[in-house]
């Protein structure tokens, strides 16, 4: 089974620069450029999800330039988290960080479950 989880925050605070840049725009028409920006950002959130975790594994998505990262769950040998809702995943010996803020809170609570309870059970 598949469960994908959806960047809402950043989907709603680009809609609300989109309309504010077409507002300012009306006045500065270079300012419409933001506004196709913050379009293609809600397009590109709206398809993609943030984090994706399956039976098997992991991706969390970081944006449309930088790679998403994948990792076997079994493989996960520790998981910690920041205040500002950075996760941080050791995977065979590194560290990997990711920001992971831009999840609903409801989201956030079941990716952090999902990995603390993997993670646990990896022993």
């Amino acid at each position: 089974m598949e469960y994908k989880f959806f960047a809402e925050k950043l989907i709603s605070s680009q809609k609300k620069n989109m309309f504010m840049f077409f507002v300012i725009g009306i006045f500065a028409p270079f300012m419409l450029g933001f506004a196709l920006m913050s379009m293609w950002a809600v397009s590109f959130w709206k398809k993609n999800p943030q984090v994706i975790i399956t039976e098997e594994y992991i991706t969390i998505n970081q944006g449309p330039i930088r790679a998403a990262g994948r990792y076997i769950l079994s493989e996960i040998e520790s998981i910690s988290w920041t205040k500002k809702r950075q996760c941080i995943i050791t995977h065979e010996g590194q560290d990997k960080k990711f920001m992971l803020g831009s999840l609903s809170d409801h989201s956030f609570e079941t990716v952090k479950t999902a990995l603390e309870n993997t993670v646990a059970a990896n022993g």
